[in-house]
């Protein structure tokens, strides 16, 4: 979720997981990959139709992104 620990999360080198709801928008991907994320850290988007991400899917992100670093 787009909040102030993500983008701090950013600023200090920490891999994040994020994601948002409809309506889709590459824009949004662009700021989080880009955009909000100046040092290029890892970084893996979800997108949902109604911000229900399920856990099991972010859980598997989250080890993916860490064995990524």
């Amino acid at each position: 979720i787009s909040s102030g620990p993500i983008h701090l999360a950013a600023l200090c080198g920490c891999p994040q997981v994020t994601w948002y709801g409809s309506p889709y928008n590459q824009a949004n991907d662009r700021r989080y990959l880009k955009d909000w994320n100046p040092f290029k850290t890892p970084v893996e988007v979800l997108r949902y139709e109604k911000w229900n991400a399920p856990v099991k899917e972010i859980v598997e992100r989250v080890k993916y992104i860490l064995r990524q670093i």
